[in-house]
């Protein structure tokens, strides 16, 4: 194709000298001027092209994206409106349950403070009956511990001292009876002083008891004092008014039964201090049994006050992250609102510019598909059509262009040098400087720009230099 514009330019400027007198020199200097405009003009304006479909597919990809993205926004917002709907339905009845958890908890409070209130009420009288009971036994309980304690002195070997007399004192016949008497052993009737007079002996059956020391101690210590019968005290109470029964006259005559005095008559006290007590003791024990049903019935009451926090501090955790939750859903919506918003205006605005920039694409495309035969007329015109009229030009351009369609190489129809090359801003700014506005100044001026050599003007009327300058 570019030697087929050498050729065409030769034929013409032999018809440019016949027709017009106008010498035009065409030497391979013009050729190799020719390939070097045409290989600069390419890399450029390919660049150039690239760039601006670029910018404008950039654009058109930004309309559509925004497009989709209200059709995407559009959908979330709708599907969030049930979501929405359905937080602040279950925020408000759990706020309702709440509210019912809270008038549940306070009754069941007050219930429990009423109950607890009375808990101490009979914790406080069960607690005095107990004290009353423990200071009556208190009086008995010091003479126990002493006998307790003076038993606890006495061996074997005191007792087989007592069980040794034959003739023992009156002192220890009376400790031997209060004891027989204790242990239920029944006397002995021997004859008294007066003839046909019959006496109880205890003497002669106490010996049983002490053959065995040990035991008969161990019988004494583990005496059941509580259940002492009162026919058993009716006959030890002569014996506790005797002067002579008392532990200081006893101890004249025998340690051992000195222990055994005290032991006696500690028990005959603990069992009337223990009479006594036995009414305290059983109102105590109804006290302390209607005590344990009051305390039951309040750790119930406590129980269930616990199981309604409980409830109400889940439900109370449970509002919280539901009112997070709905704070979310509607913070996403109201964002996912601005951008819907935003992105429509975008498109408003934009609206009418898409079908534009669509077309630049495609027109752009076109151009990139064409730019090869383009820059072809457009470096030839530049590297040859400098010294030809404006009618010479156009014949060539035509004629070009025909064999660029006839070799295959893809061009625009019609394209010239301004057309291809030119920027309408540039050249107006030409304008504005001097240039002429008709086309073959405009021409002129595009081949002075990417000319490779000095141009010569031919400019009789000084319009050229008036635009240099």
């Amino acid at each position: 194709s570019c030697v087929n514009l050498q050729q065409s330019v030769l034929t013409a400027s032999q018809r440019f000298l016949s027709e017009l007198g106008r010498m035009n020199y065409v030497t391979p200097t013009s050729y190799l001027t020719l390939l070097t405009i045409f290989r600069k003009m390419l890399g450029k304006k390919k660049a150039a092209l690239a760039e601006d479909r670029n910018r404008m597919a950039t654009g058109l990809e930004k309309l559509l994206s925004a497009a989709q993205e209200v059709e995407d926004l559009q959908e979330e917002l709708t599907e969030m409106q049930p979501m929405l709907k359905e937080a602040q339905i279950e925020t408000e009845e759990t706020m309702v349950q709440i509210q019912a958890d809270k008038e549940v908890a306070q009754v069941t409070a007050e219930q429990v403070g009423k109950e607890e209130e009375e808990a101490n009420v009979k914790a406080k009288a069960t607690q005095e009956i107990a004290d009353d009971a423990q200071r009556d036994l208190d009086e008995a309980l010091p003479a126990l511990d002493a006998a307790v304690t003076s038993l606890k002195s006495l061996n074997k070997g005191d007792v087989t001292e007592v069980k040794a007399m034959t003739n023992p004192p009156a002192g220890v016949r009376l400790v031997m009876e209060t004891v027989c008497i204790m242990q239920g052993v029944k006397p002995k009737k021997v004859a008294g002083e007066k003839p046909g007079q019959k006496v109880d002996d205890y003497w002669s059956v106490s010996g049983p008891l002490l053959k065995d020391p040990q035991r008969f101690l161990d019988s004494l210590f583990n005496f059941d004092k509580d259940n002492i019968p009162d026919k058993v005290i009716a006959k030890i109470e002569p014996y506790i008014v005797n002067e002579n029964f008392t532990p200081a006259a006893i101890e004249k005559v025998s340690k051992a039964c000195t222990s055994i005095c005290k032991w006696v008559r500690a028990m005959h006290k603990f069992h009337h201090v223990a009479k006594n007590v036995e009414p305290k003791r059983q109102r105590l024990a109804a006290a302390k049994a209607d005590l344990d049903i009051t305390m039951k019935q309040l750790a119930d009451a406590k129980g269930r006050l616990k199981e309604v926090n409980d409830r109400i501090s889940d439900m109370e955790a449970k509002f919280e992250a539901m009112v997070t939750k709905k704070q979310q859903l509607e913070d996403k919506a109201e964002e996912c609102g601005l951008k819907l918003q935003r992105a429509e205006k975008l498109i408003f605005l934009l609206g009418d510019e898409k079908v534009r920039w669509k077309e630049s694409v495609e027109r752009f495309n076109e151009l990139i598909k064409n730019v090869v035969g383009d820059i072809v007329v457009a470096a030839g015109t530049v590297a040859y059509l400098g010294p030809f009229t404006e009618e010479y030009r156009a014949n060539l351009c035509e004629s070009w262009r025909a064999d660029l369609g006839s070799l295959g190489v893809p061009h625009t129809q019609g394209a010239t040098l301004v057309s291809t090359l030119s920027d309408p801003l540039e050249i107006r700014d030409w304008q504005i400087y001097g240039l002429p506005k008709d086309s073959m100044s405009v021409d002129n001026a595009c081949v002075v720009k990417y000319s490779e050599r000095w141009p010569l003007f031919i400019d009789p009327q000084g319009q050229a230099n008036k635009w240099i300058r």
